[in-house]
């Protein structure tokens, strides 16, 4: 499992008391809802310091927005 090198680091309150990834996908073949059935028993992790990870998807032009989808990430 990889790590990310800023789990190791030290942060201290103020603007790091909350990290979040995100992980952006431009993959016009991956659809939302395939990617939700396929990662929704999966997990990540676990990370001391990140507290939220997202996958955001391509503009959609119906939509008009980025679709996000939040991963379940391990304690």
């Amino acid at each position: 499992m990889r790590r990310f090198s800023s789990d190791s680091k030290k942060f201290h309150r103020g603007p790091y008391e909350a990290k979040i990834v995100c992980l952006y996908t431009g993959e016009p073949l991956l659809s939302f809802d395939d990617v939700r059935k396929e990662t929704v028993y999966a997990s990540f992790g676990p990370y001391r310091q990140i507290t939220a990870a997202y996958l955001l998807f391509r503009y959609d032009v119906e939509l008009k927005a980025c679709s996000t989808m939040e991963l379940n990430l391990v304690a």
